[in-house]
Parts: structure tokens; C-alpha cells; sequence
């Protein structure tokens, strides 16, 4: 199973999942609360990543 980050199409949001497209706003309360949290989550990635690169490149420039 593959999910992809919402995408707009003719202005509504929409959840991408298997192939098959989702309108955000007919689903279920749980099923937006999912789309939330793994939002929330893609998120925290790509904050943690951020500050991987940081460190990484910190520390790389301290060992010269």
C-alpha cells in the first residue's frame, strides 16, 4: 500500500492511496483524522531530517 501526500484537484483536496483518489472533505471524521496525523508525521520527517543535515554538516566541517 503506497500513500502519497494530498494533492488539489479542481480545488478540493484529495488523498491519493493505491491509485485511487479520495475527496478529503467526503470522507469519514476518522479517516480525516488518519490524513492528519500522517501529514503531522511527514512533517516531523522532514523536520528531523533538517536537523540531521545540520548536525551532519556540523559536524563534518568541526573534523577538518
Amino acid at each position: 500500500m503506497s500513500t502519497q501526500n494530498p494533492e488539489v484537484t479542481q480545488d478540493e483536496p484529495v488523498l491519493v492511496l493505491d491509485d485511487k483518489k479520495y475527496v478529503i472533505s467526503e470522507l469519514s471524521d476518522d479517516a480525516k483524522y488518519l490524513v492528519a496525523c500522517l501529514n503531522n508525521l511527514g512533517q516531523k520527517r522532514q523536520n528531523i531530517q533538517m536537523e540531521l543535515d545540520q548536525v551532519t554538516v556540523a559536524t563534518e566541517g568541526l573534523g577538518r
